[in-house]
């Protein structure tokens, strides 16, 4: 192991977490992680996954595509999209209107062409957060369509429900929330994802999201180097990509301040201008 791979794995053990993105979509493609957390969220001890797809692509010609984190069809018919937003810090964001987008974008692509409205199957969108952007004081929300004037309910098969680790209640979901949102917590009736906590699988998974943002930021730095069609324009490229590298690596919780700063040789000031000016 290289130093910086030791040092980022040091980091790892004191900080990251299931939660973190990179890991979860590493994590999430394993069939019986899914299915160990989806039957808790959806209160089914027989849920079964018959197609799972982490990060799913979706488009439309046109319009603002999607890239999903977890996609999954059940046996029962039922389709199944985990949406995990694991900002701490308490920017800002549309987190219905996401979901909005989200399920509509699933349902365009759900639908054949003439095929009648009562095809369209049941769409389950659970959205997991560390804080409860909500703020009523709830693990879950289970968001569905009510009629105002009759306070009844109508179902359309849309069904939207938001959880998050902000809240513990003390049951199965927040359990499962806290085992997913910290560093050491784990619970021995959550068998997968106690198992991958225990044999240290994450650390691996952390080398393989660096290595890929990595590339990000080297393949950013070549073309913007091409662009440039000068050696002081690659050279300055290939520096710019990978402090985008590192800043969204930090960004993501991935890495320290610390380890950043030994590793761009730059002062924390420059680094917090450049966390800044990427984020716009």
């Amino acid at each position: 192991m290289t130093n910086n791979a030791k040092i980022v794995s040091d980091y790892y053990k004191k900080n990251l977490t299931l939660f973190t993105d990179r890991i979860f979509r590493e994590v999430a493609t394993n069939k019986d992680f899914v299915t160990e957390i989806l039957r808790v969220f959806l209160e089914d001890e027989k849920l079964e996954i018959i197609e799972l797809i982490p990060q799913k692509d979706i488009s439309i010609y046109n319009q603002r595509s999607v890239t999903l984190d977890v996609y999954c069809k059940l046996s029962s018919g039922k389709v199944v999209n985990v949406e995990v937003e694991n900002d701490a810090h308490g920017e800002k964001h549309d987190h219905q209107r996401r979901v909005r987008h989200y399920g509509a974008m699933i349902d365009a692509k759900n639908l054949l062409p003439n095929e009648d409205f009562s095809k369209l199957p049941d769409l389950y969108m659970i959205y997991l957060t560390l804080r409860d952007f909500i703020g009523q004081n709830k693990t879950i929300y289970h968001v569905e369509r009510k009629i105002i004037e009759t306070k009844s309910y109508l179902d359309n098969g849309y069904h939207e429900i938001y959880i998050n680790a902000e809240v513990d209640d003390k049951s199965s979901i927040a359990e499962v929330m806290k085992v997913l949102s910290t560093t050491d917590y784990v619970n021995k009736n959550f068998k997968t994802i106690t198992k991958m906590k225990e044999e240290k699988i994450m650390p691996v998974e952390v080398e393989r999201a660096i290595e890929g943002l990595k590339e990000e930021g080297r393949q950013e730095g070549r073309q913007e180097g091409r662009l440039e069609g000068r050696q002081e324009g690659r050279l300055e490229g290939r520096l710019e990509g990978e402090l985008k590298a590192f800043v969204s690596l930090l960004r993501q919780g991935l890495i320290s301040e610390e380890v950043a700063l030994n590793n761009l040789n730059i002062s924390k000031e420059e680094l917090e201008k450049k966390i800044k000016e990427y984020a716009i």
